[in-house]
């Protein structure tokens, strides 16, 4: 149960990548057991291998065939191993040996949202992402997270294309303090299970449960789509917050950096 939960919210944040395809230098590559994506933009998070279903027997190969490829671009390269990979044991040891360096764990987290808490959602007024509303979704991310212009234009490229892309399953919204934009945040409702994304909160504004609220609002709105499951990928900063709201790890996605 635990594995298929975590496979659905892997090929959820996969199909996220997919929207990327055509943005600025955007590639997506796939090719028959495996795929992997690479992006023009500097923020090395968009750049590398998501999963890699081949055999030990060939991992080398592909290792140094896609590093050759990122080199040639000019790009950091992040490879991510999840449970849709296979051999993920021998790939973490076989990328060490060749010089990646592992930087972190992005915990898979699911939320029964049969069980889901009090909600903080009165604390502010939540608003869908809308054209006119894409500078007021980016300034909450851009300034949480540190974006530089590079990857701001990236955003607001991509923030426009889920506006546009016909029945389109990324969704964005924005939380209003008092008529100020405070935070915003995504769900994608590809697949089984909803993913929660690019929670964020305006330091000005942190420690005043908004985090919370934005978050426990997608949870809802996917409750209210008749989803009895909701999951995301944890960052550091958030992990207690979402424990705290009734999420729980099944999984750890493993995020190692050449």
């Amino acid at each position: 149960m635990t594995i298929n939960l975590s496979k659905k919210l892997e090929e959820n944040l996969f199909e996220g990548f997919r929207l990327l395809q055509g943005l600025q230098d955007v590639q997506w590559h796939c090719e028959n057991d495996h795929e992997f994506f690479a992006t023009g933009c500097e923020a090395a998070w968009l750049n590398g291998v998501l999963y890699c279903n081949r055999p030990s027997t060939s991992l080398s190969s592909f290792i140094n065939q896609t590093s050759e490829h990122f080199r040639s671009l000019g790009l950091t390269a992040v490879w991510r191993i999840g449970l849709s990979t296979i051999d993920r044991l021998a790939l973490s040891d076989m990328l060490l040996d060749l010089g990646f360096e592992k930087i972190s764990n992005s915990p898979e987290m699911i939320l029964d949202l049969n069980t889901i808490g009090a909600r903080r959602e009165n604390l502010l007024e939540f608003v869908p992402l809308t054209e006119d509303r894409i500078d007021d979704w980016l300034r909450q991310f851009a300034v949480s997270f540190e974006l530089g212009d590079e990857d701001r234009v990236f955003f607001r490229t991509f923030l426009e294309k889920t506006l546009h892309v016909p029945n389109c399953t990324f969704k964005s919204f924005i939380g209003f303090y008092d008529g100020e934009a405070v935070s915003c945040g995504s769900i994608s409702f590809f697949g089984e299970v909803p993913v929660i994304y690019n929670i964020a909160t305006n330091p000005a504004h942190r420690r005043k449960g908004y985090g919370t609220a934005i978050t426990q609002y997608l949870a809802s709105h996917a409750k209210e789509r008749g989803f009895q499951t909701v999951g995301l990928f944890s960052t550091e900063a958030g992990f207690h917050v979402y424990k705290n709201l009734g999420f729980s790890v099944i999984s750890e996605m493993e995020n190692y950096l050449i």
